[in-house]
């Protein structure tokens, strides 16, 4: 009983090692296979981000730790970790987009991660005029996209155009809002290239505030099915030594 224990443990203990290796070899490329800049502006300014607003747009935005707009001095909520993040604020109509370009390599899996809130302080509420552009009839939103590396056209006829995906549909909270929500997207479909994430809000029938806080990215090395495959091998053949040792020890005891 004693030998087949030993058996069953050091074949645990080979599987293991061999899932270990694959896990070490993957660790010195996961920190750099994809990253945000600044992703809770605790810079205290906007390094690693580009902000775009329309023209002739009021307000923009800004970089704050929360308790209270910059402009308008409405109340919002406390940063979601450290001691800054991003808001939109404004004393008119207007639209603004906040965006990072962001390189996914390939061969690993990416999940993107942000809090957010969006209060809309317009007594009509939601309003999706379906495009960005804050003087082409009623709007009032907030929307977060993944868009095309090197698109510029965030004002156009149509708010999907370039849009990858979608990663939070058009919204707008209205009455107090108490906090972040936290959003997780998988990026690992766009492996290999280079996308733009892209916050974008308009309005212009009401006072409207967005905020963004903790964007990151989480990666993780995919394993090759020829190095799981050959370091599996290697422990099935340790496993096959160690039980034919055991073998021998046993039949020469018997004698």
């Amino acid at each position: 009983m004693s030998i087949k224990h030993s058996i069953k443990h050091s074949a645990i203990a080979i599987a293991a090692g061999a899932i270990g290796l694959i896990g070490l070899s993957s660790i010195g490329g996961a920190a750099n296979a994809a990253s945000i800049v600044n992703g809770g502006f605790e810079t205290g300014d906007f390094t690693g981000w580009t902000v775009v607003k329309q023209t002739r747009s009021s307000g923009n935005w800004f970089i704050t730790n929360g308790t209270r707009t910059p402009l308008t001095r409405f109340s919002i909520p406390s940063p979601s970790q450290g001691s800054f993040f991003s808001v939109t604020d404004q004393r008119g109509a207007g639209s603004r987009v906040l965006f990072q370009d962001i390189v996914l390599e390939a061969g690993f899996t990416h999940e993107l991660s942000f809090d957010w809130f969006a209060q809309n302080r317009s007594s009509r509420g939601l309003i999706d005029a379906e495009t960005m552009a804050f003087n082409r009839g009623r709007n009032q939103h907030f929307r977060v996209d993944l868009v095309s590396a090197g698109f510029n056209n965030w004002f156009g006829p149509s708010s999907n155009a370039g849009v990858l995906a979608n990663i939070i549909s058009p919204v707008g909270q209205r009455g107090r809002v108490n906090g972040f929500n936290t959003t997780t997207f998988d990026l690992t479909e766009w492996a290999g290239s280079t996308v733009r994430l892209a916050f974008r809000q308009v309005d212009n029938s009401g006072f409207f505030n967005a905020g963004v806080d903790a964007v990151s990215i989480e990666s993780e090395a995919v394993p090759e099915p020829a190095s799981v495959l050959g370091l599996l091998a290697v422990g099935v053949g340790c496993v096959s030594f160690k039980t034919s040792k055991v073998k021998r020890q046993k039949l020469k005891a018997n004698c």
